[in-house]
Order: C-alpha cells, then sequence, then structure tokens
C-alpha cells in the first residue's frame, strides 16, 4: 500500500537527491516507475490531486509502470486533502481530519481482501 508516493525523480528531485548523495546518474536507476516488471508485487496507491508536498504525477506515474508491466493494481486520486501533506490515517490522532479521502484505508482493505489476504 502506497500513499502519496515519492517514485519518480522527474517529480520529487529534492528526495532523490538525498537518496542519491547528489549522483543524478542514479535518478534513472532509483525511479520505481523505471523498475516495475512483471515480477512486481501488486500494489494499492493512493494520493490527493492537491498535496503540497508530493506531486500527484508521481501516482500516475507509478501507474502506469503498473499497467505496462501487466501487474494488478488499484489507484485513487482524490481530488483534495486540503493543501495538507501527510494525512496519515486521516484522524484526530494524526491532526488532520479528512472524511473523504480516510476512505483509502476500507477501500484498501477490500482490495487486500480480494487478493486473499485476511484481515483481522
Amino acid at each position: 500500500i502506497l500513499g502519496y508516493p515519492v517514485v519518480s525523480a522527474t517529480h520529487h528531485i529534492a528526495s532523490f537527491k538525498n537518496i542519491s548523495g547528489g549522483d543524478i546518474s542514479l535518478y534513472k536507476k532509483l525511479s520505481i516507475e523505471n523498475n516495475v516488471d512483471n515480477k512486481s508485487s501488486p500494489a494499492f496507491i493512493w494520493g490527493c490531486l492537491d498535496d503540497p508536498v508530493v506531486h500527484s504525477d508521481n501516482g500516475f506515474i507509478l501507474a502506469q509502470a503498473y499497467k505496462k508491466a501487466k501487474v494488478p493494481f488499484e489507484y485513487h486520486l482524490f481530488e483534495s486533502c486540503n493543501g495538507i501533506h501527510g494525512l496519515s490515517i486521516c484522524e484526530k490522532e494524526t491532526l488532520y481530519i479528512n472524511d473523504t479521502v480516510k476512505t483509502w484505508i476500507q477501500l484498501s482493505k477490500k482490495w487486500l481482501k480480494n487478493r486473499g489476504f485476511i484481515l483481522k
């Protein structure tokens, strides 16, 4: 389950600069969308269109890579996180309540159950 994932160096340069030690030649190799193949694990991906930190194109790019590799995935892009990054479970405990985005939890549970996981 990938929530507002940072996957592509083209859309989150600061993170890739940190993990590559600034070695630009590693960006393509470290960008997850370049590493999805038919052996990749299925993925549940979600994000918000107006996330101020992680550009929503990261999720689109990853979903396209999964589709191209014919690996099962589910992708949800919520219209608004009210300009807040780091919603987590969207409850009071994590400081940001968002009833719409919070549906990612039930959607992911249903997706896992449909994939054969036993949920308690």
